[in-house]
């Protein structure tokens, strides 16, 4: 994409259609400034763009929060789980 035959001035906004627009903020957002802003909402279409874009930092940092809110959604699952069957 960024290698191909681009204009040099161009005219409108250029089309990403397979990013989610704040996917490609929260990765501009970690290049120019390494602030993080990936949460559980965001972390996954976060983690694609920075896939397409080879920045592997930002798709081990997306990976962990989608791990640790997983984790603890499991946890709390099996703690009322346990509450459940503890009842019977």
């Amino acid at each position: 994409m960024f290698n191909g035959s681009i204009p040099e001035k161009c005219d409108g906004p250029i089309d990403l259609p397979d990013i989610h627009p704040g996917a490609f903020e929260n990765m501009l957002r970690y290049i120019y400034m390494d602030a993080r802003n990936e949460t559980a909402r965001n972390a996954f279409p976060t983690m694609v763009c920075a896939d397409k874009y080879d920045l592997s930092i930002l798709v081990d940092r997306c990976f962990n929060c989608i791990f640790t809110h997983l984790t603890v959604k499991i946890g709390d699952a099996n703690r009322y789980i346990m509450l459940l069957e503890d009842r019977r």
